[in-house]
């Protein structure tokens, strides 16, 4: 490690032991509440197919976007719709749980904070749990909301195998369960909302595709892990390799795994750009931004878009990273996989089903698209540009065609 990286360094260390704390459980009752009304289902609601937009809802092409289009908010969105929602006949509050399987990266932490809040906002209390990637910490985690009585909880897995025993026994205690992002390997879910991951990949592929073809050079492409045993991953990295493997200009080089830490991004950039010049693109399968393109000013390699030696930067997330470096023109472009928006599915869902006994659709396929720096300039919500602002002020998003936002009426 060359001495200027070692304050670099260090600085990342701190803001990744910081994004590691976890928020404080709130106080929720010991002895469980079951309320007579609103009628609660006996039995989770689980269609035989997964749910998919109607063809009318689906997101079209980048240039054909407007005002007008379904997926394009307008500039002012409900922010509590849910006033008084999460509040029993008997007055006393719905108790949740939340349980990532990690809060050190902003991803996760903004997952954590958009789903409290709306929680609150309904008059609910929520109880949040890091499982700091430890999959015997997350049992724990669930025993202790089990043993509480709360009346659901949102999970992002830790492994989406290792996970399941744990998840099905919350399941089989009649506790729904809904489940975010990385799919956990049952069908004793109550509900699950994800974007298509290898959509994803199958995105980055295709861009890594055009760009080759339209120049004509050989590319070596950076593939940055995040978690090795996520499912999402592993989907994100199939994608990708479904349409550059056995390209002739297209090589890929697989970095360690990272576990989505800066940190370990930037010693895996480091290393890797220090020892092989030739290296000229970065697919990041999320996140972890302050961590490659520092490590890539370090190594002399960070160039502005149009620059003869600019490295070509792909990240799957539109985090507040991606959103960073795009703006300033040092990233190409990434995907809206974003957590706002599977939060505040995973929240609609809870709601319908256990504070109204209303059924919901028990797979939510968020469709994908693909932002450049000029296409985020415009738009008004992504998990990028909030950064900063209070959670409280996100809004209630709309989600035309995947499922409808409850409300105490």
């Amino acid at each position: 490690m060359k001495r200027f990286i070692v304050p670099m360094l260090a600085a990342l260390v701190v803001i990744s032991m910081i994004f590691a704390g976890c928020v404080a459980p709130a106080t929720v009752p010991t002895e469980p509440v079951t309320p007579t009304e609103p009628v609660t289902p006996t039995e989770p609601v689980t269609p035989t197919e997964p749910v998919t937009p109607p063809t009318a809802e689906v997101p079209t092409p980048m240039e054909e976007w407007s005002p007008g289009n379904p997926w394009m908010p307008p500039t002012e969105l409900p922010t509590n719709p849910y006033e008084g929602l999460a509040i029993k006949p008997d007055g006393t509050p719905y108790n949740f749980g939340f349980v990532p399987c990690f809060l050190w990266h902003e991803w996760m932490a903004m997952a954590e904070g958009i789903a409290t809040s709306l929680v609150e906002r309904a008059g609910g209390r929520i109880s949040s749990y890091d499982s700091d990637l430890d999959v015997h910490t997350e049992i724990a985690s669930l025993q202790d909301l089990m043993t509480r009585g709360v009346d659901s909880i949102i999970i992002n897995p830790v492994d989406t195998a290792a996970s399941v025993p744990m998840i099905e026994q919350v399941y089989d205690a009649g506790i729904p369960i809904f489940d975010f992002d990385m799919i956990a390997q049952t069908e004793k879910l109550t509900g699950l909302s994800t974007h298509d991951q290898f959509e994803m990949g199958v995105i980055a592929g295709d861009w890594v595709v055009n760009l080759v073809e339209s120049t004509g050079e050989p590319l070596i492409v950076y593939e940055i892990w995040g978690v090795m045993q996520h499912e999402g991953c592993i989907r994100r990295h199939n994608g990708f390799h479904s349409v550059v493997d056995g390209h002739e200009l297209i090589t890929v080089v697989e970095s360690p795994n990272t576990n989505f830490q800066a940190v370990e991004a930037m010693h895996a950039v480091t290393d890797a750009f220090s020892a092989h010049p030739e290296y000229g693109a970065i697919m990041s399968q999320g996140g972890m931004g302050e961590g490659y393109m520092e490590a890539l000013r370090g190594v002399n390699r960070l160039y502005e878009i149009g620059h003869p030696e600019h490295v070509l930067v792909f990240n799957m997330n539109e985090d507040p990273e991606a959103y960073k470096y795009m703006t300033e023109g040092y990233m190409d472009a990434c995907c809206t996989h974003g957590s706002w928006i599977e939060v505040d599915i995973a929240v609609k869902q809870m709601f319908t089903y256990v504070i109204l006994g209303q059924p919901v659709p028990r797979k939510i396929w968020i469709p994908v698209r693909f932002l450049s720096a000029e296409d985020i300039a415009w738009q008004p919500y992504i998990d990028g540009k909030m950064r900063g602002v209070d959670y409280d002020l996100w809004p209630v998003l709309p989600t035309p065609g995947l499922i409808p936002t409850p409300t105490k009426e």
